[in-house]
């Protein structure tokens, strides 16, 4: 695994709900079925010739985007190791002392995994278990 393109992201307080995404990217990690040029790419994705495949157009240290209920995006950075990056400051309404703003869907870019941890203070079902490559709904 490539170093530079792994580490943690912080979405969240510690103490309130969703708390964390974690991001793992591997170049070498390749979709298993070879796709025709007619393969429809994600956003922010192109068709490779040469290997088969979607691949991210975006910089490498970035390992997807996540949606809000509000329909807002920002995309995930993949800060080395041990470093986190916190995207609460767009998701914490200090004013209202709550997040009313919560992750709905998680785009995972090609070559990467994606996991969404809770805290248990969170209602049940905002989690999403380790995804690769695809648009991934996070249950309400």
């Amino acid at each position: 695994i490539d170093a530079d393109a792994t580490g943690t992201a912080e979405v969240g307080k510690a103490e309130m709900g969703l708390t964390r995404v974690t991001c793992i990217c591997d170049p070498t990690i390749v979709m298993e079925k070879r796709a025709s040029s007619k393969t429809k790419c994600l956003k922010n994705h192109a068709f490779d010739e040469m290997k088969g495949q979607c691949e991210w157009k975006l910089a490498k240290n970035i390992c997807g985007e996540i949606t809000n209920n509000q329909g807002q995006t920002m995309l995930l950075e993949i800060p080395n190791w041990p470093l986190n990056k916190r995207y609460d400051v767009h998701l914490y309404n200090a004013g209202l002392g709550a997040f009313n703003k919560k992750v709905s869907s998680v785009l995972v870019r090609q070559h990467c995994f994606a996991t969404l941890y809770k805290n248990t203070e969170l209602y049940n079902g905002m989690t999403l278990a380790t995804s690769g490559y695809g648009i991934h709904r996070v249950p309400e």
